[in-house]
């Protein structure tokens, strides 16, 4: 997966993910393919919850983003 930022129109940026899966051969990417209808549901709704969660952190306040621990 692989995250990018692409310039708007008035200032805004655009967070945009791909999902990028490499099969050697054609006999891999068959062999592959049903997994990837199985999961594809659910990578979706995973990178929706992180696109809503990126949003939110960076559209609040300084002061509401969580800090990170200290060791």
């Amino acid at each position: 997966m692989g995250f990018s930022i692409q310039r708007g129109p008035h200032g805004t940026q655009r967070l945009v993910t791909e999902t990028r899966v490499f099969c050697v051969t054609d006999r891999a990417r068959r062999r592959f393919a049903p997994y990837w209808y199985l999961i594809r549901p659910v990578s979706g709704l995973i990178r929706r919850r992180m696109l809503t969660a990126i949003r939110e952190q960076s559209e609040s306040p300084p002061s509401h983003h969580p800090r990170p621990a200290l060791p």
